[in-house]
């Protein structure tokens, strides 16, 4: 079954809500569609803290990999709520997933983190 078959179900219901008959338009574009990968339609081969403490660890800072999963649900809420779609219609993917590992490593790690990447 090919992959695009297997997310007509999740598609298709997106694609109702953009054209809706309420609407002023009898069809809309759809901007963008994220997907959430924590095991939903991808499962991650690693959890995220330990990928996080590896990275960490090739550059020379040491995390505890426990610290990381305490600290990134709270990153991971609060730009949810300030940027939501990673960032789409504010400063993008890149810088929103950049603050999450700062901020997650900072908390954990902050002074470290300051000598290092000078910030």
């Amino acid at each position: 079954m090919s992959s695009l078959k297997r997310l007509s179900p999740i598609i298709r219901p997106l694609h109702k809500a953009c054209t809706s008959p309420f609407s002023s338009t009898s069809a809309r574009t759809v901007q963008v569609v994220s997907f959430d990968v924590n095991d939903t339609l991808i499962a991650d081969g690693e959890p995220v803290d330990e990928v996080y403490a590896r990275v960490a660890s090739d550059h020379g800072i040491k995390v505890n990999p426990a610290a990381v999963a305490a600290s990134y649900p709270k990153y991971w809420k609060n730009l949810c709520s300030s940027h939501p779609c990673f960032g789409f219609s504010t400063f993008g993917e890149f810088e929103w997933w950049k603050r999450i590992v700062i901020g997650c490593l900072q908390e954990v790690y902050y002074h470290v983190l300051i000598l290092i990447l000078g910030i």
